[in-house]
């Protein structure tokens, strides 16, 4: 129900505090249980939305700018990587693609992206694309 084309910030109103009451409650347990550092939590989308309302006050699709969240395994908490213009159109900083993340997950979890494959029936595949490396500024 996150696809809102139209009437985006009505249904915001009603999506955004369940999402932020389950993530943080998920956190605060993790946290309490001291299962943080065994467990990696990711938020995110595939794209981001449109810095701009359209006609149906709605935002569309937008990936040339977009932002997820972490927390937990391998990754420093309170830092930021990365910032938009002012206009929130275009990424400001170094861009990372998915391809960045990826390895930065896999580094955070203790695997070697770049010593570990899987396999596509007979075929072997990198578990994460060989053009790209970990973002070192979120790894603990």
């Amino acid at each position: 129900g996150w696809d809102t084309h139209g009437d985006n910030f009505n249904a915001h109103a009603s999506r955004v505090p369940k999402v932020d009451q389950s993530v943080s409650a998920l956190l605060e347990d993790l946290h309490d249980r001291g299962m943080m550092d065994n467990v990696l939590v990711i938020c995110m989308a595939e794209f981001g939305r449109t810095p701009r309302i359209n006609g149906s006050i709605g935002r569309d699709h937008w990936p040339n700018a977009w932002s997820l969240a972490m927390a937990g395994s391998g990754i420093k908490p309170g830092v930021v990587v990365g910032e938009t213009n002012p206009h929130g159109t275009d990424v400001k900083t170094e861009p990372f693609e998915i391809g960045y993340m990826f390895h930065t997950w896999y580094r955070a979890l203790g695997i070697d992206p770049t010593k570990t494959e899987f396999m596509n029936g007979t075929q072997p595949l990198p578990i994460a694309h060989d053009d790209y490396g970990p973002v070192k500024e979120l790894l603990a």
